[in-house]
């Protein structure tokens, strides 16, 4: 279950020892930390895998479970999902990022 629970949410390791220590509970990662590392993320993919349109392809599932419980999620992952690049895939984060900013 943890396994599966660390799909789009490394974090879950993080928030699972300070628990185990007794220690509270340390605050969700933000968007920007959420695209920052899904982007880490997809830089290792094409490393190990090559940068082809097919690992790109297999990672789009990857870039819909770090958007997971963010406001219109729902929008950003059908635009996700679509991508045929890395370079796009960015393109989106940070736009998103840039109206999260304007919209606050």
């Amino acid at each position: 279950m943890i396994g599966r629970g660390s799909f789009g949410n490394p974090w879950i390791f993080r928030d699972g020892r300070a628990l185990l220590q007794g220690e509270p509970l340390p605050p969700a990662p933000d968007a920007a930390e959420r695209f920052t590392v899904a982007l880490e993320h997809a830089a290792l993919a094409l490393q190990l895998q090559g940068d082809t349109r097919k690992t790109v392809i297999e990672f789009r599932k990857h870039l819909g479970w770090y958007t997971r419980g963010l406001p219109g999620s729902a929008a950003l992952r059908e635009r996700l999902f679509q991508v045929d690049s890395m370079a796009e895939a960015e393109a989106i984060f940070r736009g998103y990022l840039e109206q999260s900013t304007i919209a606050v």
